[in-house]
């Protein structure tokens, strides 16, 4: 190994080497900032994001351009080979249906036992599958339902052939973009027809002012991913960062706000693919699957903070006190969304796993009985 190899050796274990620095009580806050661990916990955040946006993002957008081109493509836009197209399309799907059914049944087991066993990483994997036919509904926009990566969603098939609209059992989560739609996208829609019917925009048409309209939630859409990305690489880098200083609790920076920021930050990050299918530009994606992919990462979070407790009592208990769990909100607020919790397991938090199941059942059958008056309003149906 040459000089310059060991120097790099040698700099990243000074770099990482644990310092027993331990913060007392009500200390939150970094004192001092040590360069080269900070910009090392940086860049290995951005490292990190930017890894998960390809494959998130980059990744199926490059997968439905193969296999739409080789294998599998749109019959709806074929017009002399649309027979031939249609009937390749359906000998697909029909060799597809009973892997997927299998495939299925096979992630609801999974997504069950990790929860019954406390493997909680397994459960993610298992609801993170079951949520990447999203994928095919935003690569596969204004497409037909099996084209390119759209096949994908055949994974759904057991509920699309019986009752699809159990896939929208989630459709509460609609309600914080409702919400930015009265406040913000209808009011600028609103000038916009304003300046329309005057002298500004008379030459542009009425074309050019629905897609200002389209571009306008678009911003928005984009938008709320930036948040998720930004608060996903800040939480990174402090917990690196943390974890360099040889804290055994990181709770300074970003994690003065949430006891679990990366887990916020990615929760924002996948609600943000549903949004890409909302209409203008197509029909609503189904919210079930994020329901699932939420509640087990929550799962993942409590379980986490009770072996974080087992490890660090004190500090940790102190910590919790005086850090929102998720989301900072108001105090009353708060209290009122962890009301169900205390009034299911009479604690103030859950101690051990089944404590956890029962509160990822009750906030789910509560998520559920909200959606139910909404679901025909997002119905999943194709067009």
């Amino acid at each position: 190994m040459n000089t310059f190899g060991r120097r790099v050796i040698l700099l990243l274990k000074k770099i990482t080497e644990p310092r027993n620095k331990t913060p007392t009580e009500g200390e939150a806050e970094i004192t001092s900032i040590i360069v080269r661990p900070l910009v090392l916990a940086i860049f290995l955040s951005f490292i990190f994001s930017l890894g998960g946006l390809f494959l998130m993002v980059i990744v199926p957008l490059e997968l439905d351009r193969l296999i739409e081109k080789n294998y599998i493509s749109d019959p709806l836009s074929v017009d002399e080979e649309y027979i031939e197209v249609q009937a390749q399309y359906e000998s697909v799907v029909a060799f597809l249906t009973p892997l997927a059914y299998l495939s299925f049944w096979l992630l609801i087991a999974i997504i069950i036992l990790g929860v019954l066993i406390k493997r909680y990483e397994l459960s993610f994997l298992g609801s993170l599958t079951f949520y990447l036919p999203i994928f095919g509904q935003f690569v596969g926009i204004m497409g037909s339902f099996f084209a390119g990566i759209g096949v994908i969603r055949t994974l759904w098939l057991p509920f699309l052939d019986h009752a699809p609209e159990l896939l929208n059992l989630g459709a509460i989560f609609y309600f914080p973009l409702l919400v930015i739609f009265l406040l913000i996208v209808l009011p600028l829609i609103y000038l916009l027809l304003i300046l329309y019917e005057s002298l500004l925009i008379p030459l542009l048409g009425v074309e050019m002012s629905i897609s200002i309209t389209n571009v306008l939630i678009s911003m928005i859409i984009f938008f709320i991913a930036g948040v998720g990305f930004f608060i996903l690489t800040f939480a990174v880098a402090t917990w690196l960062y943390g974890r360099f200083q040889g804290r055994k609790v990181i709770d300074f920076w970003i994690y003065r706000y949430s006891r679990h920021p990366q887990y916020l930050g990615l929760i924002i990050w996948n609600y943000s693919l549903l949004l890409p299918s909302i209409p203008p530009f197509t029909l609503f994606p189904p919210t079930f699957p994020f329901l699932v992919l939420t509640l087990v990462i929550i799962g993942m979070a409590l379980n986490e903070e009770n072996t974080m407790i087992r490890q660090h009592t004190e500090e940790y208990l102190t910590w919790r006190e005086r850090t929102p769990f998720l989301v900072p909100l108001p105090r009353r607020i708060s209290s009122l969304i962890a009301y169900p919790l205390r009034k299911v397991i009479k604690k103030e938090w859950p101690e051990n796993n089944k404590d956890i199941i029962r509160v990822i059942l009750i906030y789910g059958v509560i998520v559920v009985l909200l959606s139910v008056p909404l679901l025909p309003l997002f119905s999943y149906t194709e067009s």
